[in-house]
This record gives structure tokens, C-alpha cells and sequence, in this order.
């Protein structure tokens, strides 16, 4: 599959996923509220992955089986085994923390999403300081007692003109 239709996929994906979370899908769709669930599962989200430690298997076990992360530092990326390969890249990182700025959290049903805004930070190999700035949003479903992510999209925040 392209790299264009992936991404195009992808895009839908998240686009329904929101409609649906976002009560516009038909009248029997229940309105969005705040949701401290989704916003629990967000943190556990920062918890997993400040504590992954180079093994990002953790992290991928609070995504879907077929979940996509449309990553901040790498392009498109599905399922499980994917999502630990970036992650165990991504938590090797030296004292990578995840910072969160504005936050918007939405239950529906079984649905939900949280976006805003956070900023990673971490230590480069030279020892040189880096931070991340990025803009993300998460789309949660529920299975069984868990909330799973099925779509992940952050991206680094763009620069003022």
C-alpha cells in the first residue's frame, strides 16, 4: 500500500473516529462529554512510556491490535509489533519525559478522544538538552474493562512564520 493511501487511511480513520465521539455521525449518537476516563488513560498512556526504559512493548499494549500512530519523530506505523519497535527507539531516549500543555478530553459511549498539546523532552547523546513541542490526539475505544488507543497522531508543532 502507498505511502499517500496509508496516510489518506489513516486520516479517514481518525476523521470518523471524531465524527462519531463528536455526536455528528446520525441522532443516535450521544453528545461528547469531559471525560476524566479518557483522560486517566491518556496519563497511564505518559506513565507506561516515561517508565518503558528501551522496551516499548509496554507502551504498544495499550494500542489496539491494528492501531496506528501517525508518530511525532517517525512516519506511519501499525499494529503491535510496529508500534513497540518506535517505541523502544523512542523510550531509549535519556530522561524522556512528556509534558502536557492544553488538554481536551471526550467520552462517548465506548468512544473517546483526548488532544492538545504536550512537549517531549529528553537528552541527546552529546548531552545537549531537547525538546519537542507537538500536537497530538489519541482515539480511545473501550475493550472490555481497558481503554486502547486506536489511533495515535502527534506532530511536532509548527513554527511561527
Amino acid at each position: 500500500m502507498s505511502h499517500r493511501i496509508r496516510h489518506t487511511l489513516a486520516a479517514a480513520v481518525v476523521a470518523l473516529s471524531l465524527a462519531v465521539v463528536a455526536g455528528v455521525a446520525g441522532p443516535s449518537a450521544a453528545a461528547p462529554a469531559d471525560s476524566p476516563a479518557m483522560t486517566d488513560a491518556y496519563e497511564h498512556w505518559i506513565e507506561v512510556l516515561e517508565g518503558a526504559d528501551c522496551d516499548g512493548s509496554e507502551v504498544a499494549a495499550l494500542y489496539t491490535r491494528n492501531g496506528i500512530l501517525l508518530a511525532t519523530f517517525k512516519d506511519y506505523v501499525q499494529g503491535r509489533a510496529d508500534i513497540t519497535k518506535y517505541f523502544d527507539d523512542l523510550s531509549c531516549k535519556e530522561g524522556l519525559t512528556v509534558d502536557t500543555g492544553r488538554l481536551t478530553a471526550r467520552r462517548a459511549g465506548n468512544m473517546g478522544y483526548v488532544t492538545g498539546l504536550y512537549t517531549f523532552a529528553y537528552t541527546s547523546v552529546d548531552g545537549t538538552k531537547v525538546t519537542v513541542p507537538a500536537r497530538m490526539t489519541f482515539v480511545f475505544v473501550k475493550r472490555g474493562d481497558a481503554w486502547l488507543i486506536a489511533n495515535h497522531h502527534s506532530s511536532q508543532e509548527p513554527t511561527a512564520h
